[in-house]
C-alpha cells in the first residue's frame, strides 16, 4: 500500500492500481502466539488513504458484480492521472 502511495503523490503512471481488500476479514480478531490479546491496530481505510494522498480517480467495486467492476477498470485505464480501485472481496471463511 505504502508503495501505491508513493507512486500516487509522485504521479507515476501505475495505473490503475487494483487492491483485492477482504475487509471484513480485518474485523475478526485473530489470537496467535506473537498477538495472544489480538491486534491492537484497527483496519486501515484504502479509500481514505487514497483520497488523502490526493488520488484524482479513487472507486470502490465488489468482485461479485462484474460489469460494475470491469466498468471501473475501464474508466481507470481512460482517466488521465493516478487512479486507485479497491476491490471488495469477501472472507470466504
Amino acid at each position: 500500500m505504502a508503495t501505491v502511495l508513493d507512486s500516487e503523490r509522485k504521479g507515476a503512471f501505475v495505473s490503475p492500481a487494483l487492491l483485492n481488500s477482504n475487509a471484513i476479514c480485518q474485523f475478526v480478531e485473530h489470537l496467535s502466539k506473537s498477538t495472544p490479546f489480538g491486534s491492537v491496530e484497527g483496519p486501515i481505510n484504502p479509500i481514505a488513504l487514497a483520497l488523502a494522498a490526493g488520488g484524482t480517480f479513487v472507486a470502490r467495486a465488489f468482485r461479485g458484480d462484474q460489469k460494475h467492476l470491469t466498468d471501473l477498470i475501464k474508466q481507470g485505464l481512460q482517466h488521465k492521472g493516478f487512479s486507485f480501485i479497491d476491490i471488495f472481496s469477501p472472507c470466504v471463511t
